[in-house]
């Protein structure tokens, strides 16, 4: 079972988030087109199947070491030379990936401070809860000072003219 899924696992996610983005497309054009309705998730979903796709194709090829490559030059190397541009192949790939996953982390950061949901998702009970606690920490502050009192910390220090 293991085995299978070592040697499959890559072409069955390929395959289903292929025929998942697909569907979606297909299904929501007609539903555009003919019933001019269409789901508020439906243009966002498959972009990022596509990018599953994308992302599982390029680590199925890596392990198939089916990339892209010089492979003109490393077949004329000595074994030693072919394994260590494997290995600065790998360790390539490696940090390419360390550098997707710190930028991808720090925009999954920024959309969390400004309290971004996903694209076309129909969230408003968290952005109904969040704005609502924005309020009340807005509404606490006014508590403290009133917008519309003038104060004038300086007039206390000014001498009287009389």
């Amino acid at each position: 079972m293991l085995r299978w899924l070592d040697e499959n696992i890559e072409k069955v996610v390929i395959l289903v988030n292929y025929v998942a983005m697909t569907g979606i497309i297909f299904v929501e054009v007609i539903r555009r087109f003919a019933f001019g309705q269409q789901a508020p998730w439906s243009s966002t979903i498959p972009i990022y199947l596509f990018l599953w796709v994308t992302w599982i194709g390029c680590a199925y090829n890596c392990k198939l070491r089916a990339h892209l490559r010089f492979e003109e030059v490393r077949v004329r190397l000595p074994y030693k030379g072919q394994f260590f541009c494997i290995v600065v192949d790998h360790l390539v790939w490696i940090g390419f990936s360390i550098i997707v996953i710190y930028f991808s982390l720090l925009q999954v950061q920024i959309s969390i401070d400004n309290f971004a949901i996903v694209q076309g998702t129909d969230d408003r009970e968290i952005v109904n809860r969040d704005l609502h606690l924005q309020q009340r920490e807005v509404d606490d502050d006014d508590r403290e000072t009133d917008p519309d009192e003038v104060v004038d910390h300086d007039a206390e220090k000014l001498p009287l003219v009389g």
